[in-house]
């Protein structure tokens, strides 16, 4: 999936592989295809293993051969790179022909739709000095194929009606047709080592093992240092690339169920490291924001501003916190951040009314861990008093202070919290009122400024949140509370 451009316009280009291995004619599967009541080829009755070490492995066990795959992605790039790492069976003789024969299998298409055969898909392709050029459609990005195979067979074909089991669940569109332009043969009698790599980027030179010795270092790299009790020297050994190679034919191994629970933490926490950095993105005019979630989602201001502790101050990456947080007080406007960025580049949309509650949240724990009070003086205070003065005085969706010092929010037709599901016109839960979490988010708000106004010397501001802090606190009390039955209101409003 290329974005193009990032980290929005995602658009599938290449959508699977169909892999058999050849070994003296017979043929054995390593991909798995569904159709409607039909699972061909059956390539995951040979798949023995699924690890991350850092990166998607798959390992199969085929006549005593095994096979490793490895899916890794090119950091800041639209590129994807498969490696296949045979190791053949000792015991067979060198003359045994092998081969690996790959079917590139492509939708070009964007990432909420799906593909059928068409006259408008362009199934020609171009060969290049060093790749394979394919473009169908004029409106969308060339995607590049370098590899080491030999000979490169034309096919040109479509799948058709192919199933996705998990778009029938969600009641959406679910066949889809991909087609075929070629097939890649690799002589493993040759050749143990076999390479993909689909990009957008046209490279002159390509060296896929840099590329993988560059990218586990990155992800290894990290300024959070876990501890535990384990010895440090018999981990490092263990945690090298190519560590899962224990499993037995026909049965999946699991190599985490013998290991201490320190060594398992360690191993969570390295994971959550790792995926975690996937998660900030660069948008145009190079901003930098956090994305929601892949596949389906773009930057939104609430998720961004609730997981930047965890995804950049905790592993000690103040500065592209402070760049999200500079990024995201450009766009405040009538003291809202944006709720979200749209997919194409449309004007930001403002429907959220805790958002800017939670950036005031993310700037001070960026104060805490960064201790840059400085930057907060000079380049987010003043943002930080417009957000309030806005809530005070009233702004968009009717989202006003009321007398008794809390927020209410609410108009029809529009989501504004969190519970922010919406069929057509139909808001399922509308939450028009005084929301139990708003306000818990307002008096946290106004204690944050009362607090930074006092650090920054600025006395008068400081008593004024602090007295206003203190009354939202007695009404949040008295009106939320339902003392028969022992918890808060979700909200309250005039009814």
């Amino acid at each position: 999936i290329a974005a193009v451009p990032p980290p929005h316009g995602r658009t599938l280009l290449l959508s699977k592989l169909e892999e058999f291995l050849y070994i003296e004619g017979g043929e054995f599967p390593l991909s798995t295809n569904i159709y409607p009541n039909t699972i061909y080829p059956e390539g995951y009755n040979h798949l023995v293993q699924f690890s991350l070490n850092p990166f998607p492995t798959f390992n199969y066990l085929i006549n005593g051969m095994s096979i490793e795959k490895l899916v890794f992605m090119v950091h800041g790039e639209n590129t994807t790179v498969v490696l296949y790492r045979i190791n053949r069976n000792i015991e067979s003789p060198s003359t045994t022909l092998i081969s690996l024969n790959i079917r590139f299998m492509v939708a070009f298409r964007d990432y909420h739709w799906l593909t059928h055969q068409n006259s408008t898909f362009n199934t020609n392709h171009k060969m290049l000095d060093n790749s394979i050029c394919l473009q169908p459609y004029e409106e969308l990005p060339a995607m590049y194929v370098y590899h080491n195979a030999e000979p490169v067979e034309k096919a040109q074909f479509w799948y058709k009606n192919m199933e996705y089991p998990r778009e029938i669940e969600r009641g959406l569109e679910a066949h889809e047709d991909l087609f075929c332009p070629f097939t890649l043969s690799f002589d493993l009698n040759k050749e143990t080592n076999c390479y993909i790599v689909a990009s957008t980027h046209e490279y002159n030179k390509i060296d896929v093992f840099e590329l993988l010795r560059k990218e586990t270092e990155r992800r290894r790299r990290y300024p959070y240092v876990v501890q535990h009790n384990s010895n440090q020297s018999q981990n490092k050994e263990r945690l090298e690339y190519g560590r899962d190679n224990n499993y037995e034919k026909g049965r999946a191994y699991d190599d985490t169920k013998q290991l201490p629970n320190s060594e398992k933490i360690t191993r969570l926490i390295e994971s959550l490291l790792s995926v975690s950095d996937t998660f900030i993105v660069k948008c145009g005019n190079d901003r930098k924001s956090i994305i929601a979630g892949y596949h389906w989602f773009g930057d939104w201001g609430r998720d961004t501003m609730i997981s930047l502790p965890g995804i950049t101050l905790v592993q000690g990456r103040f500065e592209e916190a402070k760049e999200i947080l500079l990024s995201y007080a450009r766009y405040v406007d009538k003291g809202m951040i944006p709720n979200r960025f749209p997919d194409y580049g449309e004007i930001p949309e403002y429907n959220t009314v805790d958002a800017s509650l939670w950036f005031i949240n993310a700037v001070y724990q960026y104060l805490r861990f960064a201790k840059d009070l400085k930057s907060i003086k000079n380049n987010l205070y003043e943002t930080l008093r417009e957000i309030v003065a806005y809530y005070k005085k009233g702004t968009r969706f009717n989202i006003h202070m009321d007398t008794d010092g809390l927020i209410y929010a609410g108009a029809e037709g529009v989501q504004l919290t969190w519970m922010d599901a919406k069929v057509c016109d139909w808001v399922v839960t509308p939450r028009m009122g005084k929301v139990v979490e708003v306000n818990a988010l307002w008096y946290n708000a106004l204690k944050i400024l009362s607090y930074l106004a006092r650090e920054m010397n600025f006395k008068e501001d400081s008593n004024s949140y602090n007295t206003l802090a203190n009354k939202v606190k007695e009404s949040f009390n008295k009106s939320f509370w339902f003392e028969e039955g022992h918890y808060l209101y979700d909200y309250i409003n005039n009814e």
